[in-house]
């Protein structure tokens, strides 16, 4: 077999691994977009905080999502925001776990818990998570646990950038960094199909820099299938000059929207319905 054959074998197996995501029992098509839908279980996030705070509230909402079209629900139970409050495991869990077992299983839904404790993350999928969204890049020391965890459990992984050092926001250090975050997590012994890349906009980044790797987010997809979580963030505030989170509807399915064209397969956002509309009228026209 000649070079130029191997290498089009190369790429034929890599487009087969993006086109679907392994997480535990469920194997979900990233052949069209899928639409996470957030619930925080927070009394502090940015957005929505305190709206949801309550296992049944939570459940509620997240069944409603699902009914928008929600292919993945993700559960957060810390706020991320900047100058949050970090919370303990025990506290996390005790508004996470209620959350999840208020859920329950639904055929075709995946589930993913967004956290950058192990101890919940472990305790979750014994709730019935399927999805491990680290937002703890698994380069920091002791963070390949979550890679170790999706090894062993078979769970989906989402691996996150988080810009922690100077003049490290630019794309080729944002691939770089998530190009080591997949070998950290498949010499663990995940495989391919269970990982998927987010290059954490809002996340130690400028407003500027969130732009500048937005606009080069296809060359993400050399990697693995990228999931883009831009809703309602200060960027689309920086852009559109509305200062209220809430009121960035607009801004954040034209974002959600220009990701899915960018190549991201799964766009991370609030307003479930409305981008679901989007992507289905943009697919047909």
């Amino acid at each position: 077999m000649g070079m130029r054959q191997m290498k089009a074998q190369r790429t034929q197996v890599e487009q087969r691994m993006h086109e679907v995501w392994k997480c535990g029992a469920k194997t979900l098509e990233l052949a069209k977009p899928l639409v996470m839908g957030i619930v925080n279980v927070t009394p502090d996030s940015f957005s929505d905080g305190g709206r949801f705070l309550t296992p049944d509230a939570a459940a509620a909402h997240a069944k409603e999502l699902v009914e928008q079209g929600a292919h993945i629900i993700d559960f957060g139970a810390e706020s991320t925001r900047p100058g949050h409050l970090a919370v303990s495991p025990q506290e996390e869990m005790a508004r996470l776990l209620p959350a999840l077992e208020a859920f329950g299983k639904h055929d075709g839904v995946a589930v993913s818990v967004d956290t950058r404790n192990i101890e919940t993350a472990r305790e979750a999928l014994r709730c019935g998570a399927d999805i491990l969204n680290c937002v703890t890049p698994l380069t920091r020391k002791g963070a390949e646990a979550f890679a170790e965890l999706a090894a062993e459990s078979g769970a989906g992984l989402v691996a996150m950038n988080w810009n922690e050092h100077e003049n490290s926001s630019g794309i080729k250090h944002v691939m770089g960094n998530l190009a080591n975050q997949k070998a950290i997590a498949i010499q663990a012994g995940c495989a391919p199909e269970q990982i998927v890349i987010d290059p954490g906009f809002g996340f130690g980044k400028t407003r500027e820099e969130d732009i500048a790797i937005f606009k080069e987010m296809d060359l993400l997809m050399q990697i693995a299938p990228v999931l883009a979580g831009i809703s309602r963030k200060r960027t689309l505030g920086f852009i559109t000059g509305e200062e209220d989170p809430g009121k960035r509807l607009g801004a954040s399915v034209a974002a959600a929207v220009c990701a899915v064209v960018r190549g991201a397969k799964v766009v991370r956002v609030h307003d479930v319905r409305e981008t679901v509309q989007a992507i289905k009228t943009w697919e047909a026209l």
